[in-house]
């Protein structure tokens, strides 16, 4: 295969955020902070196209070159209050997947993190992973 497109949407609410926000605001000992309050509605997608040029460099195991966009926002809509957009972030990312084997996944990537909440600053990264598939099957 040549092309690979894949891509997920999920959708949750929670009905008991408003208890859950007031327990964790008001368990002795835990300090949440920003943190106490939760979503009623979330959700989060990814979309990735990667092409194999395993034949372009006549190589004996698929080479993939990437580019992904992930969106996460766990607190899309809160029961009570207003939301905060600390968690509403979209990434875009380019990368290689290296398959020297059935079960190996050699992986480089790079990209940028945006943040929807103006007072943090936008991030770069990078990463090399090494990964293990336990099923043969894709």
């Amino acid at each position: 295969m040549i092309l690979v497109f894949r891509g997920q949407y999920l959708y949750g609410e929670l009905e008991d955020s408003v208890a859950i926000t007031a327990a964790n605001k008001t368990t002795p000992g835990l300090r949440p902070g920003s943190f106490a309050q939760l979503g009623s509605k979330a959700e989060s997608a990814f979309v990735e196209a990667a092409y194999n040029m395993q034949g372009l460099f006549d190589l004996s195991s698929p080479l993939y070159v990437f580019t992904s966009f992930d969106y996460a926002n766990p607190m899309l809509e809160v029961a009570s209050g207003a939301a905060i957009h600390r968690y509403d972030i979209r990434e875009l990312n380019f990368g290689l997947n290296y398959l020297p084997n059935k079960n190996l996944i050699l992986k480089l990537q790079g990209g940028q993190r945006y943040y929807a909440q103006d007072d943090i600053d936008d991030t770069t990264h990078f990463s090399a992973s090494l990964g293990y598939k336990f099923s043969t099957e894709l």
